[in-house]
């Protein structure tokens, strides 16, 4: 009886401290399971990468980016397909090569231009100057390769049974015998790949031989959602594995400095870039293959989606490499580096990497994908040039690609349309805006 009493006087705080159990208990449910919190409508934020990035090779990130087809009568076609396609036919073709010794042939002026005519050919052309080294490591090959550089390979189609390497800095071509079915299975599958054809004629242009289009061609804009790398985690990546200090922060205006005894990254909030300098003496600095091969494992500590990324071009006079997303076989430019990747290392062994938070994660159906933007022939890239006062021997190289804008509705998604770029002053420049501001 005087437990019922008791319980009747004091059941209104008992009722209390039992809801407060299970409201505390629910609060730890849902706290330790964030996926069911509603998320808020009003403050979209770009999406994060939901799958760990997947160790990059030297074959993944150094790929030739343009196959041409010689037919017979002096026809040539670019093969446009998915970037991931060529990249497989073209990794597995060369890692399976059986090769035999590199052998130069002297050719003059003329004859080295007239082997990017010879018909029944497959010409592989990289965006920039390969170092003979490191396309040994492509070819599974030993040996240093300092002595030779490569721009193009070339096929036989009636006759594949050997490589040819072109070099257009020195004019000079080295022939690769090779043995077993490999070679002649990777020239079949790029004739047949699945994919558009476009016109193309090869071109001398700062001495580099070029693709260019003599008839323009036309190319979807397409639409990507686009992925932030949170600042701390870059941070943590950059800094903290080489730190053995506290690292100090400082905000200015739009910009944060991260210090600590022998490392500075600076972060651009307005534009998302992140600059990275690590003054820690590494030695020397190494030749080229060196340099290209060591980049990779710099990359992959960066620990995000590299899946379409690959080698732009070597600046030899500032030790400097450029990375970039490519779509269909071209590539993406951004005047604030979003999607791309530089490397440089200084004579005093400095490393410095500049890069975006941003980055394409995968291509959405849009408004913009139905719209088909007509670009000009090459030469008329010159004549519009020519006409706002910039002579064809300013320009040191140029390409069609894709220039990355921001959707002007949503900031989650990057508008790729394409242009041509010209390389004035080491700079790849969209033409367009280089004639709006003469």
């Amino acid at each position: 009886m005087r437990m019922l009493r008791w319980f009747r006087e004091n059941w209104l705080h008992i009722a209390l401290l039992l809801a407060l159990i299970i409201s505390v208990t629910f609060s730890f449910l849902i706290w330790a399971n964030p996926f069911q919190r509603p998320h808020s409508k009003r403050t979209p934020t770009l999406r994060q990468p939901t799958t760990q990035a997947v160790t990059r090779k030297v074959s993944d990130l150094y790929v030739p980016t343009t196959v041409v087809v010689n037919h017979s009568g002096g026809k040539q076609e670019q093969v446009q397909a998915k970037m991931n396609k060529i990249v497989r036919v073209i990794q597995r073709g060369l890692a399976a090569t059986n090769a035999g010794r590199i052998t130069p042939v002297a050719l003059t002026a003329h004859d080295y231009q007239g082997e990017f005519h010879r018909a029944d050919m497959v010409i592989l052309s990289y965006p920039d100057t390969i170092p003979g080294g490191l396309f040994k490591k492509l070819l599974h090959r030993g040996g240093s390769g300092d002595s030779f550089q490569v721009n193009h390979v070339m096929i036989s189609t009636k006759n594949p049974d050997r490589l040819y390497l072109l070099d257009d800095a020195h004019r000079q071509e080295y022939v690769v015998p090779v043995r077993g079915a490999a070679v002649r299975q990777l020239a079949h599958l790029l004739v047949t790949l699945a994919g558009r054809r476009i016109p193309v004629a090869f071109r001398q242009i700062a001495g580099r031989m070029t693709v260019t289009y003599p008839a323009g061609l036309s190319m979807p804009q397409v639409s990507y959602l686009v992925n932030k790398q949170p600042v701390n985690q870059l941070v943590t990546r950059l800094m903290g594995a080489n730190s053995s200090y506290t690292i100090d922060s400082r905000q200015q205006a739009n910009t944060t400095t991260y210090t600590d005894s022998n490392q500075r990254l600076t972060v651009n909030q307005r534009k998302g870039v992140i600059a990275y300098d690590q003054y820690r003496h590494r030695g020397q600095r190494g030749n080229a293959t060196t340099i290209l091969t060591n980049n990779v494992k710099q990359l992959n500590n960066l620990d995000i989606g590299l899946t379409a990324v690959h080698f732009l071009g070597y600046s030899q006079q500032y030790h400097a490499v450029t990375y970039c997303s490519y779509v269909h076989g071209f590539p993406v430019i951004s005047p604030v580096s979003r999607g791309m990747y530089t490397i440089r290392q200084t004579t005093t062994a400095t490393l410095s990497v500049t890069l975006s938070q941003y980055g394409l994660q995968v291509a959405i159906p849009s408004e913009a994908g139905t719209h088909q933007v007509h670009l000009p022939a090459t030469a008329e890239v010159f004549n519009q040039l020519m006409a706002v006062g910039i002579p064809a021997d300013k320009v040191t190289g140029i390409m069609v690609g894709y220039r990355w804008r921001a959707n002007k509705a949503s900031g989650e998604v990057a508008d790729l349309t394409p242009t041509y770029f010209v390389r004035i002053n080491g700079q790849w420049q969209d033409y367009q805006q280089i004639i709006a501001h003469h």
